[in-house]
């Protein structure tokens, strides 16, 4: 492994690395010294975000949650968007009980986070862990927790739209037009519906249709 300090261009230098190497103790620490040495906040995230994908695809599982619980350039959000990645690793490798808990204390880190216009990025992310929960066949968790997420992105559609705000308002009804879509699939029809009806009329709520019915992609 090249022992030079990962500084420019440190997502591709991680992604470049042999898999091996993110399941070697000694190498991983190494790595993590390195990338705490980056000066660059951005450059500093953009290699601990992808360094701990990584860590939790390659099931060193043990580093991944060590650096995603300490490290200090994480958000909340951020922190709940990565355990609920690990959860699902954990559980699709024979460890589902401990899967189930990451899980839920993602989704409840996510919850308890104060709501502002913002928001949608706590909902966006909390869609994914429902999505994580549809591939462990727990349909019904996944329904309460999109059922949460809808929930904020409405409140944070509401503050948007009265702080006159048409980047958060969009974010949100991105947002909630994914959610919709994971409804339809499990069958909820009923539920992406009745977002569509709160969510206010013109604009926005063509939008929230066009995003629901496939015609607007905006999210993966």
């Amino acid at each position: 492994m090249n022992q030079e300090p990962l500084l420019g261009g440190v997502t591709d230098r991680l992604t470049a690395l042999p898999k091996t190497t993110f399941r070697d103790t000694s190498a991983v620490e190494i790595l993590e010294k390195d990338l705490r040495s980056i000066e660059n906040e951005f450059h500093r995230y953009d290699g601990f975000m992808t360094f701990v994908k990584i860590l939790i695809e390659e099931n060193n599982f043990v580093a991944a949650e060590k650096v995603i619980r300490i490290s200090s350039d994480f958000s909340e959000n951020d922190r709940g968007e990565l355990l609920g990645k690990l959860g699902l690793q954990f559980a699709l490798n024979g460890q589902k009980v401990i899967g189930m808990e990451k899980l839920e204390e993602a989704s409840n880190l996510l919850l308890t986070l104060q709501i502002d216009e913002w928001g949608w990025a706590q909902a966006e992310r909390l869609v994914e862990i429902a999505k994580h929960y549809i591939v462990l066949d727990e349909t019904l968790l996944a329904i309460t927790v999109l059922d949460e997420a809808a929930l904020i992105c409405k409140k944070v559609l509401q503050i948007s739209i009265e702080l006159n705000d048409p980047q958060n308002s969009h974010d949100s009804v991105s947002v909630l037009g994914d959610a919709g879509r994971v409804f339809a699939r499990l069958g909820k029809t009923n539920r992406a519906n009745q977002i569509a009806d709160s969510v206010p009329h013109g604009m926005w709520r063509n939008f929230y249709l066009s995003v629901l019915e496939g015609r607007i992609d905006v999210l993966p």
